[in-house]
């Protein structure tokens, strides 16, 4: 099961990795098998994070609308700050504001297989 404190660990193993590529020319090439690039995977992971944090200290019954709209001109190294603060987010909200019921991932987003691009990006 994933606890609240494995969100900003997972955040820091993927910030830890892709953090000396943030100059490399490679964020616009396929991640992998994916029909995106490797920085449109990394804006995805943010999005997540922040949709997922957001829809868990409302509680929401449906899930809201997306708070980023996945602005192309961010770097990645922005988007590593980024996915720092929402992994910080998630576990928070996770931690603090979750009703105890809550699964640990969302009913519409099944935990991806160790095997999965968005699991470990291949850039």
């Amino acid at each position: 099961m994933i606890t609240p404190g494995d969100i900003p660990e997972a955040a820091a193993h993927s910030h830890a990795a892709l953090s000396p590529l943030t100059d490399s020319p490679r964020w616009e090439q396929r991640a992998g098998d994916l029909d995106w690039t490797c920085r449109n995977t990394l804006d995805h992971m943010v999005n997540a994070l922040v949709f997922y944090a957001s829809n868990l200290a409302l509680q929401a019954k449906e899930p809201y609308p997306k708070l980023r709209n996945g602005d192309t001109s961010a770097d990645p190294a922005a988007l590593l700050r980024i996915l720092d603060a929402a992994a910080a987010l998630l576990a928070a909200v996770a931690r603090d504001a979750a009703p105890p019921r809550v699964a640990s991932t969302p009913p519409a987003w099944p935990t991806p297989p160790a095997s999965s691009p968005w699991a470990a990006p291949k850039c």
